[in-house]
């Protein structure tokens, strides 16, 4: 099971949901840095529906702030708490770091940091603005490690398969010839 799958079910986040997703597929298939990247878009996103939806917020003009202008408001920072407004800051910086610095750093740990990061965030968002549809989770991260331990199992099966089936080719044509 995949963490961010369930918001495609609530209406509220479809604007951002599809992004969550695509995140956790880049931890998947893709690079480190690809992820992070991601993440921090995904995070953007649902940022920009708290302030347009939480009542203290709607009035603060967004259009033209950047994301460090979004987190540090001190509206925004109180509504969520230090614990995760330090967090956004890490996926923030982490995210600056991929998109304008090569990726120096982000590994697979920073990512599925930055991962549960937004997770965490997400979940609070369900809980503060979306009461009728929120259900405790917690962030899995084995189903990240299941997903890409049965992708390279099938990937080693696949290559298993080419390599056997070349060896039997090289045999058998190895046999006609004698």
């Amino acid at each position: 099971m995949a963490n961010f799958n369930y918001l495609e079910e609530i209406p509220e986040f479809k604007n951002f949901a599809s992004i969550c997703i695509e995140a956790e597929k880049r931890w998947r298939t893709d690079t480190p840095v690809s992820c992070v990247k991601e993440i921090r878009t995904a995070l953007e996103m649902a940022i920009r529906w708290v302030y347009h939806t939480d009542i203290k917020l709607i009035s603060e003009n967004i259009s033209q702030n950047n994301l460090y202008d979004l987190m540090s408001n001190k509206k925004f920072s109180c509504i969520i708490g230090t614990k995760l407004t330090n967090e956004l800051h890490y996926i923030r910086k982490k995210g600056n770091i991929a998109t304008h610095e090569n990726g120096i750093n982000i590994d697979k740990n920073v990512a599925n940091t930055c991962m549960k990061y937004l997770f965490n965030f997400i979940q609070w968002m369900e809980a503060t603005y979306c009461k009728k549809h929120y259900k405790k989770r917690s962030f899995e991260e084995n189903s990240i490690i299941d997903t890409l331990s049965d992708n390279l199992k099938t990937i080693g099966v696949a290559v298993g398969g080419v390599i056997a089936g070349v060896i039997g080719t090289v045999i058998f044509s190895s046999k006609n010839k004698a």
